[in-house]
């Protein structure tokens, strides 16, 4: 049996809101709806014959009867007291053209949203294409959909890029082109409720020419980020001279980096490798800039596969280094550097390098693939060392529990093959029981098959 209730509410109706439900052939859209107490709903006929709404399903009697609402008309309605109100379209009653109205006590709490994907700022080589995504939450019913929308000016995001209604929620954007550009998201809930983002900056590179002001000791724009096989062109506006000096712990050489760029002159540099590229000026060593070149489609990849990360090596001992790279363009080299000093180059593949005469010293290593078009690639770097191995000493060796332990002096990241006699009457003759990476100085080994009056010894393995 259909139910009419209601609660008399002294409650505050200060920014009441006006909910709008939509009138067609023949349904109430949404036909569930919560509001507040002080909320008002219009009725708008969207339909192309005429319609009502009358509270109540008969015969439970009435709260409103609007008259006929026309095609296009509207009809308004406040609701004072907290309640659920059941309501149809008595004309069209035999249709099941029903809604209804809950009316909540206390404010009702809209949903939030946020961006999660991109960050905020991001930077893109053009065309860009990637995916928006969103976090949606509502304390007090249901996120509904969450719209996408897109703007070039930071007050006026108008242009709707998608709209998703299941979480995860997100949208695709293609072909984006240079320039900056600001997304929100906008969350609605089940009862009509709104909220919107915070803006998140998109900025989409050209492979166009850069242009950096010298000016006031300055660089200005004093970051430009540019994708690769782009230029930058500085040029100096103060009256003095000054410099446009790279890290010189980077790969990628500025121009002029120790050369001064006098009055009025300029300089160009075509960065082809994506990194990071900070600079100064040697004489005014204040003024610092930073050049960040993205990765565009035919850029190479590489990574090194050799050595291991932490490896250690003895010296005079040959060393693997080893990388992967591919490029649609074909791969022209892979230089391997220790730093930003050069150990070798090899231009066919399989890309490895062997070497055998490093000094002691810890090393850093990094490869670089340049492909046919020029443009570069840098692997991540991979640490390791080359020592002068300690000797070897076996000393306080243990039985307990039927297991033999002895300890033995050895270099962490090195392997040792540990060797036992085989008879207590061959003690010339060794057979291998263990092989350890040391972790430590010194190093526990253990031999559960220890043999009576059985001899060891322990070895560096190449």
């Amino acid at each position: 049996m259909a139910v009419l209730w209601a609660a008399a509410c002294d409650c505050q109706t200060a920014g009441a809101a006006t909910h709008r439900v939509e009138i067609g052939e023949y349904f109430f859209r949404p036909n569930a709806i919560t509001i507040a107490v002080g909320d008002s709903i219009t009725w708008t006929n969207i339909g192309s014959v005429d319609h009502d709404t009358t509270s109540g399903i008969p015969p439970t009697g009435t709260l409103w009867e609007s008259d006929t609402i026309d095609p296009r008309g509207t009809f308004q309605f406040t609701f004072s007291s907290a309640g659920f109100y059941p309501y149809t379209c008595a004309r069209h009653a035999n249709r099941n053209q029903t809604g209804s109205v809950n009316v909540a006590v206390g404010p009702l709490i809209p949903p939030t949203v946020s961006i999660t994907s991109p960050a905020s700022p991001s930077f893109f080589v053009a065309p860009a294409s990637f995916t928006l995504e969103a976090t949606a939450r509502d304390a007090d019913g249901q996120v509904t959909s969450v719209q996408f929308f897109r703007g070039t000016n930071a007050l006026r995001i108008t242009n709707s890029v998608g709209i998703d209604t299941t979480a995860p929620f997100s949208t695709n954007v293609s072909q984006l082109q240079a320039g900056t550009h600001f997304f929100v998201a906008v969350a609605r809930d089940n009862i009509g409720l709104l909220s919107t983002s915070a803006v998140v900056t998109v900025t989409v590179v050209g492979q166009g020419t850069t242009t950096v002001d010298i000016t006031n000791f300055t660089f200005s724009p004093q970051t430009v980020v540019i994708a690769a096989n782009a230029q930058v062109i500085w040029r100096n506006r103060d009256a003095v001279g000054h410099t446009t000096t790279g890290d010189p712990n980077s790969l990628e050489a500025l121009c002029g980096p120790d050369s001064v760029l006098s009055a009025t002159r300029s300089c160009t540099n075509r960065f082809r490798t994506p990194g990071i590229y900070p600079y100064y000026c040697s004489i005014h060593p204040s003024m610092v800039g930073t050049v960040v070149v993205l990765r565009v489609s035919s850029t190479p990849m590489v990574h090194l596969t050799n050595p291991a990360p932490g490896d250690v090596f003895v010296t005079n001992s040959l060393i693997t280094l080893a990388a992967e790279a591919s490029d649609a363009n074909g791969i022209t080299n892979v230089q391997f550097f220790n730093g930003v000093t050069p150990l070798g180059s090899v231009t066919t593949s399989p890309y490895i390098l062997t070497l055998s005469n490093l000094a002691l010293g810890n090393y850093r290593v990094v490869a670089k693939a340049t492909d046919g078009l020029g443009l570069g690639a840098l692997s991540g770097s991979v640490d390791f060392s080359v020592i002068s191995p300690s000797p070897i000493n076996l000393f306080n060796p243990t039985l307990e529990g039927g297991i033999f332990r002895f300890h033995y002096t050895a270099d962490p990241g090195l392997t040792y093959l540990i060797e036992g006699s085989i008879a207590p009457g061959q003690p010339r003759l060794f057979e291998p029981v263990g092989t350890n990476k040391a972790t430590s100085n010194p190093t526990i080994f253990a031999d559960p098959e220890q043999r009576s009056a059985r001899q060891y010894r322990v070895r560096l393995l190449p």
